[in-house]
């Protein structure tokens, strides 16, 4: 498809398809563990759109090549860069939720949680009802120590999808953190039917069955969850 498009006569229709065709191979070379290789792809498409195509031409197709770019320049260790590829991203078009979230997660990373919150918040607003926004403003809630607030976001997230793991396996955890034991067992069990091999749902079901004295059930699920993710600090703790 490279090769093809890279021969269109025309400029405006070369920078066009070649620089999709790019953003294509580029998604590649990451899933290959290669992202400087799918940096410069991208970077090859940005060129092409600045110096062929009219200034607000084809706009979405700048939004996905610098949204891109941003989550390259993250996978590399550039966050700083990241920020603005997706600030710029999001002047582009303030209505669309999901890189928000992309932004918010960013900011979390750099401890500017406030910052997180807001476009959390925002994709909120401005999208459709999903759930990962109040999951992961249900995080940064918890790391400030507003357990119920976090608790309501993860009520919210898995009232919109009842079926989110991630958001089974946390709120597992803060109910036995809270001491309603019940609930979180309902929680890790529904979870793990789900997701039989998920170590943050086996480790919250580990502390479930410590608290309530199954001493040998919560050490199972214990190994099991360390047998399966070995960096897990929780289960090891």
């Amino acid at each position: 498809a490279i090769a093809i498009a890279g021969v269109l006569p025309e400029p405006r229709e070369r920078a066009f398809r070649l620089g999709f065709d790019l953003n294509g191979r580029a998604l590649v070379e990451l899933r290959l563990g290669r992202p400087g290789k799918a940096l410069d792809l991208v970077q090859e498409a940005l060129d092409l759109a600045e110096r062929d195509l009219p200034p607000g031409e084809h706009p979405i197709h700048r939004m996905v090549l610098l949204a891109n770019r941003a989550q390259l320049a993250v996978a590399l260790g550039r966050p700083e860069e990241a920020l603005e590829n997706l600030d710029t991203v999001i002047g582009i078009d303030p209505g669309y939720p999901d890189y928000y979230i992309d932004r918010g997660n960013l900011l979390h990373r750099l401890g500017r949680s406030q910052e997180a919150i807001a476009d959390y918040e925002t994709a909120m607003r401005v999208g459709p009802p999903f759930p990962e926004p109040y999951y992961n403003r249900a995080e940064l809630r918890f790391s400030a120590g507003d357990h119920q607030g976090a608790l309501t976001d993860l009520d919210h997230a898995l009232e919109l999808d009842p079926e989110f793991v991630d958001g089974l396996a946390n709120r597992a955890g803060l109910l036995a953190a809270l001491g309603e034991y019940g609930r979180a067992r309902t929680d890790a069990e529904a979870g793990l039917r789900i997701d039989p091999l998920n170590p943050y749902l086996l480790c919250a079901l580990g502390q479930i069955e410590m608290a309530q004295g199954r001493t040998e059930r919560a050490r199972a699920a214990f190994d099991r969850a360390i047998e399966l993710s070995p960096a897990l600090m929780a289960a090891w703790a």
